[in-house]
């Protein structure tokens, strides 16, 4: 009895150290940067007006990406950016979703929305066209894409116009200003992968 209790201590201990040591594999990998690089972007292809595959490829960012949002309705609401894809063909898209209020959308006689992006002390303009209720597109340029393979923290600043219920405006419209953090991580080798196929 005592044997098989010495044998369970002596695996439990192992177990542990084990667990431990893989623990600190993973945290050295992750502050040396030697993660897999591209597991933060899915890759995907376009399909044409018959539901068929291109040869164009784009990436998406696997994560939400929380910020804020400002309009009549709300200071400082809480938004998220989801599926900002990158590509040549189509350049960047990120759809903004308003956690406060599931009413707002963009005017729909409004094509257009004011991109600014901040990297350090400098910052970038761009006119992004409206897309759908809730998506933003700006046009591939070697200077959007410039600002990605940087892989420094990207602030964004997005003002288009929206619809809200009558309960916040008697027009039915106002500006919406969003605003999140966004860090390309990986751009580099995920946006290299689509480009070589």
């Amino acid at each position: 009895m005592k044997k098989i209790k010495l044998s369970m201590v002596v695996v439990g201990l192992l177990i542990i150290t084990c667990f431990f040591s893989s623990c600190f594999t993973l945290l050295d990998a992750a502050a040396s940067g030697n993660l897999p690089k591209s597991n933060d972007w899915a890759q995907g292809r376009f399909v044409n007006e018959w539901g068929d595959k291109t040869n164009d490829y784009f990436i998406q960012f696997k994560y939400n990406i929380r910020g804020t949002l400002s309009n009549v309705a709300v200071k400082n609401g809480v938004m998220s950016a989801r599926n900002i894809t990158f590509s040549k063909l189509e350049g960047l898209s990120i759809d903004l979703h308003d956690h406060d209020n599931d009413n707002s959308r963009f005017t729909s006689n409004v094509d257009s929305a004011d991109v600014i992006i901040k990297i350090d002390n400098s910052e970038y303009k761009f006119v992004a066209r409206t897309v759908g209720l809730r998506t933003v597109n700006i046009e591939y340029s070697q200077k959007l894409l410039d600002l990605f393979l940087l892989e420094k923290d990207m602030l964004f600043r997005i003002t288009t116009k929206s619809e809200l219920t009558e309960k916040y405006t008697n027009s039915g419209n106002s500006f919406s200003y969003y605003q999140f953090t966004f860090h390309p991580r990986n751009f580099t080798t995920a946006f290299n992968e689509i480009s070589n196929k």
